[in-house]
């Protein structure tokens, strides 16, 4: 189907990209840019940031690091293939009484859950942050997760706020 289709070339000489390599280049970057070029020679592929440094090769090896596996085999494990597009055709094709339909690929039945989830990986990142630069205003956090943030987590936590009717097309 893109049998022959050109994509534009990016902008190499862009006032930004000029920017951002004009301080890729200084010293302070100078260790970086070494153990980049040298594990991108080395397995022959652009280098993962966390991979760098001797760090873990793939995103569940990082996960077991920082103490999340759990995350990591729930979010990742469940919802890579939809992410990653492997899943486009996996309970597209229903049928009742024999009657096939195609249903939309991007339904929202998890929309509820992924807001869940979202808000939970927010709060820990706001946590983390805080603890590590600001230790003195976690108290200040939490008051503001109470007061703002955990009706809506238990609401979001709860009951299923939506159903949506599956549509059965006939003709």
């Amino acid at each position: 189907i893109l049998n022959g289709l050109r994509l534009p070339e990016l902008a190499g000489e862009s006032p930004r990209v000029l920017e951002l390599e004009r301080l890729l280049a200084q010293p302070l970057f100078e260790e970086v840019n070494r153990e980049f070029a040298d594990l991108k020679r080395r397995t022959n592929r652009t280098p993962i940031w966390y991979s760098m440094f001797d760090g873990p090769r793939n995103l569940e090896s990082l996960a077991a690091h920082v103490e999340l596996p759990g995350l990591y085999e729930y979010l990742y494990r469940r919802w890579s293939g939809a992410v990653h597009g492997l899943e486009v055709f996996d309970g597209k094709l229903k049928g009742r009484d024999g009657i096939p339909y195609i249903t939309q690929l991007r339904a929202i039945d998890n929309a509820q859950h992924v807001t869940l989830h979202t808000l939970w990986l927010q709060l820990q990142h706001f946590q983390s942050f805080v603890g590590t630069l600001l230790p003195e205003r976690l108290p200040e956090l939490d008051l503001w997760f109470l007061k703002e943030l955990q009706p809506l987590y238990h609401l979001l936590s709860g009951e299923l706020m939506y159903s949506i009717d599956e549509v059965y097309h006939t003709h």
